[in-house]
């Protein structure tokens, strides 16, 4: 309603309103990008969420050569508060249990020899559940 009332008569006006005009029609089409952006990432998820389970061995991705892994031992209330990251990670408990934190109706609960793929900018946090947890994260991408 704004735009057919205040935006598109503008050309009419003078040239400094034709320049207005361009960059709110300019804005406009960005916020719908960022909203067409923001529908893809949150289906992406919400399907995530909806397939979330523990991976057997031989679902196990096989990491890149150079692939960085990291290991860590933390104890019994340790949190990691939820973040991302721009790549995924195979995250693996070695000993011990943690949940792993989706989103907040969303956890899922890991023990030792169990693992998960964490897509890239999938928000995720952990709490270690065990007296200790020994788990690696490995950047796949």
């Amino acid at each position: 309603m704004a735009f057919e009332r205040l935006i598109m008569p503008a050309p009419y006006r003078n040239t400094a309103t034709r320049s207005c005009q361009t960059s709110c029609v300019r804005g406009f089409e960005e916020f719908r990008f960022l909203q067409d952006v923001a529908g893809q990432d949150l289906f992406a998820h919400l399907a995530w969420n909806e397939r979330l389970a523990p991976l057997t061995a031989s679902q196990a991705p096989v990491a890149p050569v150079n692939a960085h892994t990291h290991t860590f031992v933390e104890s019994e209330g340790e949190l990691s508060v939820t973040h991302t990251h721009d790549v995924s990670e195979f995250f693996h408990v070695k000993t011990g249990e943690i949940t792993v934190i989706a989103s907040p109706f969303v956890s899922i609960h890991l023990r030792g020899g169990e693992s998960i793929v964490i897509p890239r900018r999938h928000l995720h946090g952990s709490i270690v559940t065990s007296d200790e947890c020994r788990y690696s994260l490995t950047a796949l991408n």
